[in-house]
């Protein structure tokens, strides 16, 4: 799961919070607030699919999630009960 937006917000602590809500071992949760240079600078240096993710996905004042499965990722829901809707079939699918 990536996570991309403003830190501070209340949305990104939602989505952070409906990232974990659903327990799966094997989940991945990145956050990203593409307006830190320094975190998007890692990201381009140690993995450039999640910094290409976050670049794509920022959106001014909203908090967007993409689920990744497989090397194939959701299409991007921008609330947290979408989230938890589409990890509640990941979870069932698996």
């Amino acid at each position: 799961v990536v996570v991309v937006g403003e830190r501070t917000s209340e949305e990104f602590e939602s989505m952070l919070a409906a990232a974990h809500a659903i327990y799966d071992p094997n989940r991945t949760v990145i956050h990203i607030d593409p307006n830190n240079k320094e975190e998007i600078e890692f990201w381009e240096v140690n993995n450039s699919n999640i910094a290409l993710m976050a670049k794509n996905n920022n959106a001014a004042s909203k908090v967007v999630a993409l689920v990744c499965q497989n090397f194939t990722c959701s299409a991007p829901v921008n609330d947290h009960s979408s989230l938890e809707a589409l990890l509640s079939q990941k979870v069932r699918a698996s």
